[in-house]
């Protein structure tokens, strides 16, 4: 699917999964061709700090709006909170503490981190952080 129909897909989906997820994130980089499969997009976001192993995310697993704040966070550069600071050697809350920058950056709105995502808030979200990259 190419990525306009994609996107336009991402819009009905009530709950979007991790695979869906990452492409859309990834798209902020480039087009998704780039990042033809899942293993490709998951080595992307590992190589870029904005995923992380230890969360034990599979494709299908739903994803959550801590997941895709810290992917977020990390693509668009935006600022470590002390508590995320200060959390960094024990991964704890990490995306607990990204969806408080990236609600605090108004990219999106206050929820628990465990929420599911539906398609909708993914659109939303991507045209907040887009304008929010920094070269």
């Amino acid at each position: 699917m190419e990525d306009a129909a994609f996107l336009h897909y991402l819009a009905t989906v009530p709950v979007v999964n991790v695979d869906e997820g990452m492409r859309a994130v990834l798209l902020l980089k480039g087009p998704s061709s780039n990042w033809p499969v899942y293993d490709d997009r998951r080595a992307e976001l590992l190589q870029m700090g904005a995923f992380q192993i230890h969360w034990k995310l599979e494709a299908d697993d739903a994803l959550d709006k801590g997941t895709l704040a810290y992917m977020l966070r990390v693509l668009c550069r935006l600022p470590r909170s002390f508590t995320e600071l200060a959390s960094l050697p024990t991964g704890v809350l990490d995306r607990r503490y990204a969806l408080k920058t990236c609600v605090y950056e108004e990219i999106l709105p206050y929820s628990t981190a465990r929420e599911p995502v539906t398609g909708g808030e993914l659109l939303s979200a991507l045209t907040k952080a887009e304008g929010r990259m920094t070269p």
